[in-house]
């Protein structure tokens, strides 16, 4: 196939004005329809010489010792090629047997079997540009067309018959596309109508709904405005709210287990120098366990010497804020049990302190220095709290929320030590029972709260104040301090530290 098509392309090239190499072949012996001397030119790559019917240069059957297929000339490139293809006879170049193949040159002398017809071998330098169209035509249809009409017929038939049912396919698919969208158009107009019938069915629907909903409506308003008046009557009938008071004796048991008198028990001071010595200063207080094992109390019950301003105080103060060292041990002692902690062990703030600079001079022999030395006053009494974080629990739960938004009037009911009564000194501990109330909205302006019927005295420090909670009792506040009369005697206006300030 690769020999036909490669013929079928050198001569549309001839046809198409191309230049294609040529040879000629002189007939030293006369051919078929030739004679002695004539000439034949070749312009196909591949040219065969036989006694059959499609070969290139024939031969009749006047010479039976030329095969039907005796040998061929082939044009590679520039260069042309004698190939031997009878198996029976001979094929000779310049008189020698050609084996398989021989290269050709301009002049060789070709003979087919030892008494066979010749031919002589010349190649054209000017190759097909020069030859007239007629000419052209003629050699490609003999040299190009011809030899392989057979193949060229079959090509034909399986193109037209490749045609043809092709053709049948393309019209029997554009019927049956044709029905498809015959079926579609059908079933879309179907469907439209279908969904137009159920728009207008939905919409006879949804106007029946929307009377029914304005009619609802119209009788609702008409419920309310009934359950409104019924309302107003039961407010109207409904009885006043009567406030429960605690009973006294109910909360002082429940509660007083877990008020401890607070006492100083040691206090020792290791000065700047490097002396030591103990304080002869003791006081006491009270404090409050809670829930999550806080031992609650007033700042001024641990921390005195920050807010008094007398010698020993003084002294305090200098050690702790100049190089030198305070060892304080507290007792906390309940109804059941008591123990003792450090001044060390003990949380509270004193960020806001005062502090106050002073400048004193040293003499040394005879040399002068002067040295800054610092103290520190607690002056923000919302400061007043501190705690010792214990491992024990209690039944005194508190409300930091609560302290914030207390009201005029509430109840406030307080347990403490007042002068130091109900404390270890009189054989047991029985915390002292007293009522107060909130003296104004919320928080004042210094961060306390404010309680007027005051019903404490000095040693109340540090407890606990409670207001009532539903059923139960949730501490508010600390007890801090009391205001003063004109004559410097206990006023009936006091102030508790918010619960809220314990951080």
């Amino acid at each position: 196939m690769a020999k036909e098509t490669t013929a079928f392309k050198t001569g549309m090239t001839v046809l198409r004005g191309g230049n294609v190499p040529a040879y000629t072949l002189e007939y030293l012996t006369p051919g078929r329809k030739k004679q002695t001397g004539e000439f034949e030119t070749i312009l196909v790559p591949y040219a065969e010489i036989g006694r059959a019917a499609n070969c290139n240069i024939q031969y009749g059957d006047n010479y039976p010792t030329v095969s039907r297929k005796h040998a061929a000339i082939e044009r590679r490139g520039n260069n042309y090629f004698l190939i031997h293809l009878s198996r029976k006879n001979p094929t000779l170049l310049n008189g020698a047997v050609v084996d398989t193949e021989s290269q050709l040159k301009n002049g060789d002398e070709i003979q087919f079997s030892m008494e066979g017809p010749k031919l002589r071998f010349n190649i054209t330098p000017t190759g097909s540009a020069n030859m007239g169209f007629t000419r052209k035509i003629g050699l490609v249809t003999k040299q190009a067309i011809k030899p392989y009409r057979t193949l060229v017929f079959s090509l034909l038939f399986v193109i037209l018959a490749i045609g043809g049912v092709g053709g049948w396919f393309i019209y029997h698919q554009s019927k049956i596309i044709t029905s498809l969208e015959n079926n579609l158009k059908n079933a879309e107009q179907l469907r439209i109508q279908d969904s137009i019938t159920r728009a207008q069915e939905f919409s006879k629907q949804a106007e029946s709904t929307a009377r029914r909903l304005e009619s609802l409506m119209s009788s609702n308003a008409k419920n309310i405005s009934v359950i409104n008046e019924l309302n107003k009557k039961i407010e109207e009938l409904k009885p006043r709210e009567i406030i429960i008071q605690p009973s006294g004796t109910k909360f002082y048991e429940k509660y007083r287990d877990n008020i401890y008198f607070l006492e100083v028990v040691e206090i020792l001071v290791s000065m700047p120098d490097g002396s030591a010595q103990k304080a002869n200063m003791r006081w006491t207080g009270t404090a409050f366990l809670c829930s999550d094992g806080k031992l609650v109390t007033a700042r001024h019950c641990i921390q005195g010497w920050r807010f008094a301003r007398d010698e020993i105080s003084q002294v305090l103060n200098f050690a702790e804020l100049n190089g030198g060292k305070l060892f304080v041990k507290f007792r906390a002692t309940s109804a059941n049990n008591w123990f003792e902690f450090d001044y060390s062990n003990v949380r509270f703030d004193d960020s806001k302190d005062e502090t106050i600079t002073k400048t004193i001079e040293i003499v040394a022999g005879r040399k002068k220095s002067k040295n800054n030395i610092y103290f520190k006053y607690a002056n923000d009494w919302s400061t007043d709290w501190a705690f010792c974080q214990t491992e024990k629990t209690s039944n005194i739960s508190y409300d930091s929320g609560l302290s914030s938004n207390l009201k005029a009037g509430e109840k406030v009911y307080l347990l403490g030590f007042s002068l130091g009564k109900g404390g270890p000194a009189e054989g047991k501990i029985n915390p002292l029972f007293s009522e107060s109330n909130i003296g104004q909205d919320g928080i004042s302006a210094t961060g306390l709260i404010t309680i007027t019927s005051r019903s404490f005295e000095q040693g109340n420090s540090g407890g606990p104040a409670f207001v009532q909670s539903g059923d139960d009792f949730k501490v508010v506040g600390i007890v801090s301090r009391g205001e003063f009369d004109a004559t410097g005697s206990f006023a009936t206006i006091a102030y508790i530290v918010p619960i809220a300030n314990v951080k």
